[in-house]
């Protein structure tokens, strides 16, 4: 069987982490680290002050080399644009703005991968920035803002986030290609903050319903197959494989499953695909 990867020990073990948006006497948001001691003691608060600019966060990593890499949106007379605040392990400013080559407009999820290097995901993209926050490649993920991440054994992950006014899942290749995506709700607004990949493959997902119409949002946790089939009728053959059970490694093959037939696979015609994976090297496309 393939397990999910659990996250970095360093990110579990040694402190708890936090990110606050903190309102100075001008009447500005600024983007703040806390840090605190598994005990709840606090031991760093670190604001960013941006004049004539308001700064929210909506996510943190924290990455294997100890930095601390917070995403959110930036705020002025202007517009909004995206923007990403790195700090070091010891809470030292190393940068603030918006990832340079980047069209989203704003971050609501980040996630640590191996080496330093961090994945974003807002504004229906999904953007890899390596450990210095340079961009190493950005994808379009149509119809989803993602806000969280679980990283799967091939490469690729799992995404939670928004889909219109519904909770939506989706599977990412390593590249960040969209392989397939599946929402659930109605019109008053539901949304997805954050999943969790179970030993037997399948899902357990997070988020907010509003679909009752009483105006307010309640508490939605549900569970699903590998393949965000939400119940037993609906997954059939499905239910007994992993996420990455009907891979083939093919960067230009989607790999779903269907309830009836079991493994299924379409071809990815035009999309991007990158020779390992990770960064492009070997740009090209599906043919």
């Amino acid at each position: 069987m393939i397990k999910p990867l659990l996250p970095s020990l360093s990110s579990i073990l040694a402190k708890l982490f936090g990110v606050a948006a903190n309102q100075t006497a001008t009447k500005e948001w600024d983007i703040s680290l806390l840090t605190f001691e598994a005990d709840g003691q606090k031991l760093l608060d670190v604001p960013v002050v941006q004049p004539l600019t308001t700064d929210l966060a909506h996510a943190i990593a924290v990455a294997v080399n100890g930095q601390f890499v917070i995403a959110g949106v930036a705020t002025t007379k202007t517009g909004s644009d995206q923007t990403v605040v790195r700090f070091d392990a010891k809470g030292s400013l190393l940068s603030s703005g918006p990832i340079v080559g980047s069209s989203a407009k704003k971050w609501t999820g980040a996630f640590a991968l191996k080496g330093g290097e961090v994945l974003l995901g807002g504004d229906q993209r999904v953007t890899r920035i390596d450990a210095a926050g340079t961009l190493v490649w950005g994808r379009v993920v149509s119809s989803i803002n993602v806000h969280g991440f679980a990283e799967l054994s091939d490469g690729g992950w799992m995404v939670v986030g928004t889909s219109g006014t519904q909770l939506g899942a989706a599977r990412l290749a390593p590249n960040g290609v969209k392989w397939w995506l599946q929402s659930w709700g109605g019109p008053m607004g539901d949304q997805g903050w954050g999943l969790a990949l179970l030993p037997s493959g399948a899902m357990g997902l997070a988020g907010g319903n509003c679909t009752e119409g009483k105006g307010y949002s309640d508490a939605w946790l549900f569970r699903t197959d590998a393949f965000a089939n939400p119940s037993c009728t609906e997954s059939g053959i499905c239910a007994s494989k992993t996420a990455t059970g009907c891979d083939d490694s093919e960067f230009c093959n989607v790999n779903t499953c269907a309830a009836a037939t079991g493994c299924k696979t379409n071809k990815l015609y035009g999309n991007p695909v990158c020779g390992d994976g990770m960064k492009c090297t070997d740009a090209g496309v599906c043919q």
